[in-house]
């Protein structure tokens, strides 16, 4: 029986990470499909998170009682950040390929490594310093196909693609501000505050663009 649990223990997290990355690698292309407009898809994509996350951060209320009032601020700013990462990829995906758009909003841990090593002083050794290199050729090779054929694979791919980039500097804004607040408060309490925002800010700019009807 101990072995019939220890089994079965090892493959659970190996199921939810398999869900994991089916989900993530279908997610651009699901995105791309859906008509309604970009940030009405981002903001349910954000809202839905907030609805799970919601009854869970509630046996955590004593936390947010006690929670500073600069690491609340800290969390709203993350929270407008993951917003504005969501908006911007979403848009992205609009204007250029999903293989461009995903590429290059996923160069975030390039931004969390420089940003590291320049605001915080942590090290950059040369295996890291490799690895940027080769993701930000492979990002090239991956966006620069779109602008070479006059934008066949979407209406403005040089836009897109900043759209994209834009995106991962905000998630990587967004893991350095988590990786501080974590030291500090719990990650439901955290998670919680941070789309509860980026849902509002993402409700907002989609109604001030006119998504009314859409929603």
């Amino acid at each position: 029986m101990a072995r019939v649990a220890v089994k079965s223990a090892r493959r659970s997290p190996l199921l939810v990470l398999g869900i994991a990355l089916a989900a993530i690698s279908t997610s651009a292309i699901l995105i791309r499909l859906s008509e309604a407009p970009s940030l009405i898809k981002a903001f349910y994509r954000s809202l839905f998170t907030t609805l799970l996350l919601a009854p869970l951060g509630f046996g955590y209320r004593e936390e947010f009682g006690t929670m500073s009032r600069r690491d609340g601020l800290f969390a709203i700013a993350t929270g407008i950040a993951l917003a504005v990462h969501f908006g911007a990829w979403f848009e992205s995906l609009e204007w250029t390929s999903i293989a461009a758009s995903v590429t290059l909003v996923q160069t975030q841990p390039i931004f969390v490594a420089v940003a590291a090593w320049a605001l915080l002083d942590e090290r950059l050794t040369g295996k890291m310093v490799g690895g940027i290199a080769v993701a930000l050729l492979g990002s090239a090779i991956m966006s620069g196909g779109g602008l070479l054929d006059g934008g066949a694979v979407g209406a403005n791919p040089l836009w897109g693609n900043a759209l994209a980039v834009l995106g991962a500097v905000m998630a990587a804004g967004y893991v350095l501000a988590g990786r501080s607040l974590r030291q500090r408060i719990s990650l439901l309490p955290y998670v919680t505050v941070v789309y509860v925002v980026c849902s509002v800010v993402l409700l907002a700019l989609a109604l001030a663009r006119g998504g009314v009807a859409a929603l």
